[in-house]
């Protein structure tokens, strides 16, 4: 799939991934890295967002962001499943003559609002789903000007997004939060790095993650804690406890299951992990957050 690429001063804008969906399971906590912004737009159903340890419910017509470095997650409700439809844009800062495009700085001010918001939750008060459903029915038609057309309307997304911020009176920042640098312009590799361990995080090995990405192992790993301030193993036992903590909290499966389903070959080395990153047993946990009983 095209990166659909555009410049809003001296940014430039990639989008790797695109979707429009009815949410068929709940997403376990994961984060974003620098220069990483999701854009969610609620389209039916009802929902939860857990974001830097707070819940917000969502509902259509709910526009929210998640940018580097937010730990966030979904819990679904049995019946009435929502649906979202999903932009995932990558940012990096560019330099020299290509940073220097006549109206630069109105469209740096611009993207200046969505880098010190790496986390924004609101509704949409200037059409953002009229422009959503534009860009799905472009993509459909795969028509030769395409490309073009879905680059102009994520542009106009970042627009109408920023317009939503500065309306707001409810704004939500976090100055600790590093703000977009300069980044790869392989468009799919922390795309597919993420993807990888909230799916994945079961069984991918460095290696197979590596090979990937196109990146050795060492490489791999640099990347990694450049980027996520971890290594692989860390990464990996953040993506297991993020969905043992989503069993925990929302099923009543026992401790067994949930080590099974979290990546863990014994019930005991998950116990042991657990009580490690959180001081507690995950029975403790549990009762702490008013889950099912075991």
């Amino acid at each position: 799939m095209a990166d659909y690429p555009f410049q809003l001063g001296s940014w430039l804008f990639l989008t790797p991934q695109l979707s429009s969906s009815i949410m068929q399971a709940p997403v376990p906590e994961h984060e974003h890295s620098t220069g990483i912004y999701e854009v969610h737009y609620i389209t039916s159903g009802y929902g939860t967002l857990i974001a830097s340890g707070q819940r917000f419910d969502l509902y259509p017509g709910i526009l929210y962001v998640t940018g580097p470095h937010i730990p966030h997650s979904q819990l679904l409700p049995e019946q009435n499943p929502m649906a979202e439809a999903c932009v995932y844009y990558k940012v990096s800062a560019l330099t020299g003559k290509s940073a220097a495009a006549p109206g630069s700085e109105k469209e740096d001010s611009v993207v200046r609002v969505l880098l010190e918001h790496p986390f924004w939750i609101g509704r949409d008060h200037h059409g953002i789903r009229p422009l959503l459903d534009h860009i799905f029915t472009e993509l459909a038609q795969k028509s030769p000007e395409t490309d073009l057309m879905v680059s102009c309307y994520l542009k106009q997304l970042v627009l109408l997004l920023v317009r939503n911020i500065r309306d707001s009176r409810k704004l939500q920042r976090n100055v600790n939060t590093p703000a977009a640098g300069e980044i790869d312009l392989n468009s799919k590799r922390f795309y597919l790095i993420e993807c990888a361990f909230l799916s994945e995080f079961q069984t991918i090995t460095l290696s197979s993650l590596s090979s990937r990405i196109g990146l050795s192992t060492r490489q791999t790993q640099r990347l990694l804690q450049t980027y996520y301030g971890m290594d692989f193993n860390q990464k990996r036992v953040q993506a297991r406890m993020a969905k043992a903590r989503l069993l925990l909290e929302s099923t009543d499966l026992p401790v067994g299951k949930i080590a099974e389903a979290a990546g863990y070959a014994t019930s005991e080395h998950f116990c042991n992990t657990f009580r490690k990153v959180y001081h507690m047993t995950p029975l403790q946990y549990r009762r702490k957050e008013g889950g099912q009983p075991s």
